[in-house]
């Protein structure tokens, strides 16, 4: 016990700053992109007593490129701010010293080049490279931590929720799907085996929002199994979904069943049109969901069957274009494809 004291007073005689001295941090936290802008906050931890301040950053300008900050902490909000030529750089000093206990200095921003990752590292190995000093131009004891501006590699299209693959008219399919702006191409694959030796139909997508009409693939008796699967190519990467076990069974917005066919007229239509089935009883209350192509939900209604006819009046009257009509009573359930024209 006594000789750890003389030690802790001999440390204290010799440096009497070691005792007291805290050691901060500044952390890049790295941020990730498919596409655009990825942002990489700069984070403070134990920061106490500064009054200046220099930081730079090396970053490869063939990858990213600078695009300006957001939220500079209001301690070092006068901070002078610049990245060109392969460098940020943030400079800052007052005559009265601030703290930062844990808190976001700075966020940085980039812009995505070439379609790769860069390295974001402190350069430490240049004298005043970063540096961070008290009122007394004493140089505080700082650890810093690099980080990186990636961008993602490839990645696939992604269904809409769940896979739409709807059986309307036989032999004719639609299918909706969402694909990341990113991907520069992309496919749609059918197959009656799961390693995809036997490709059935094969699409290319090419719309971000994707609707593709096809035919030609009724499965025979006893063939109502296809496995799917969606490839998308990003910076000379290709990368298939997850493949799925696909039945020809109507799928829609989670909802598995046959299709029962229903008359709806007029079609194309305006504001409002009939739908009927024979399986509607007089008075029944009938389940009615209106989908647009791109998958979105327009409206949900409850409609009273009319001697096995349902007058549906479309509340949501901007909306113009071709309309999947989702209807579900106690047994049965159905889709018809439907046209509404603008005026």
């Amino acid at each position: 016990m006594k000789f750890a004291l003389r030690i802790s007073l001999l440390m204290f005689l010799l440096f009497p700053w070691a005792i007291f001295a805290q050691v901060g941090s500044l952390r890049i936290v790295s941020g990730s992109v498919c596409t655009g802008i990825v942002e990489t906050p700069i984070l403070a931890s134990q920061i106490n007593g500064m009054a200046a301040m220099s930081i730079r950053i090396l970053f490869d300008s063939a990858a990213i490129s600078y695009q300006g900050v957001r939220n500079v902490h209001p301690a070092v909000a006068s901070a002078a701010l610049s990245g060109a030529n392969s460098r940020f750089v943030m400079a800052w000093f007052s005559l009265q010293a601030v703290s930062l206990a844990n808190d976001t200095l700075v966020v940085i921003r980039w812009a995505n080049n070439g379609g790769r990752s860069s390295t974001l590292q402190f350069d430490t190995q240049t004298p005043g490279g970063c540096e961070i000093a008290n009122v007394q131009a004493q140089v505080l004891p700082v650890q810093y931590i690099s980080g990186q501006a990636s961008i993602t590699g490839a990645q696939a299209p992604v269904p809409l929720n769940p896979l739409h693959l709807t059986n309307l008219n036989q032999p004719n399919y639609l299918f909706v799907y969402r694909r990341p702006a990113c991907i520069q191409q992309s496919w749609f694959q059918l197959a009656t085996d799961s390693l995809f030796q036997q490709v059935t139909y094969s699409a290319v997508l090419i719309d971000t929002f994707y609707r593709h009409m096809f035919s030609g693939i009724v499965p025979s008796q006893g063939d109502s199994i296809r496995w799917w699967r969606m490839g998308g190519v990003f910076n000379g990467d290709t990368a298939w979904s997850a493949t799925g076990r696909m039945s020809f069974a109507l799928s829609l917005g989670g909802m598995n069943q046959t299709n029962e066919l229903a008359r709806l007229f007029p079609n194309p239509f305006r504001e409002a049109f009939k739908l009927s089935h024979p399986a509607w009883l007089e008075g029944e209350l009938v389940l009615v969901k209106i989908f647009g192509l791109d998958g979105r939900l327009i409206e949900e209604q409850r409609v009273q069957s009319q001697s096995q006819t349902l007058n549906v009046e479309i509340k949501n009257t901007a909306y113009h274009g071709q309309l999947l009509i989702y209807w579900q009573n106690l047994n049965r359930t159905g889709l018809v494809l439907a046209n509404k024209v603008g005026y």
